[in-house]
């Protein structure tokens, strides 16, 4: 089996370092993403379902009320309620030119001027997007967030 042996001395190792942080630092940069206003909206409605009764976790238990036979009640109306975002930046894969882009969000969230119904005012979320169609998948986690900056 051949040995290779590599030697890089003085400016030819001074360039190798720098391609290699080069490569690396283009790849980091790749993960930042922007959402625009339709995945605003996106979030914004699946906020508004949640803090309202009507997230996934309240309709999973409604089928599973229904399934064991309980009386369902009628999904609440949806009242308008002021949800912004102070603070929003999405890490993940690809960029505009793609089709598909899956992305971890993180949000600072007020509701009506102040905290959310439920306490949490930052949270993670996963956030796709396909051609013109932005969906929010689930929440996501502060792991999943930071770690989606790995390669």
């Amino acid at each position: 089996m051949a040995t290779y042996n590599f030697t890089l001395r003085g400016w030819k190792a001074l360039v190798a370092l720098g391609l290699v942080l080069a490569f690396f630092g283009v790849r980091f940069w790749w993960r930042f993403q922007t959402v625009d206003e339709n995945g605003r909206a996106a979030l914004s409605e699946y906020l508004l379902k949640e803090y309202q009764g009507r997230g996934q976790r309240d309709l999973m238990q409604r089928v599973q009320a229904y399934k064991a036979g309980q009386p369902v009640d009628p999904l609440p109306e949806l009242k308008p309620m002021d949800v912004e975002f102070t603070s929003l930046t999405a890490l993940g894969t690809g960029r505009s030119g793609y089709e598909y882009r899956r992305m971890v969000v993180k949000v600072a969230i007020t509701v009506d001027g102040g905290p959310p119904p439920q306490g949490n005012s930052t949270r993670y979320f996963y956030l796709n997007h396909f051609g013109d169609t932005w969906s929010v998948s689930g929440e996501a986690s502060f792991y999943s967030y930071y770690a989606s900056l790995l390669p």
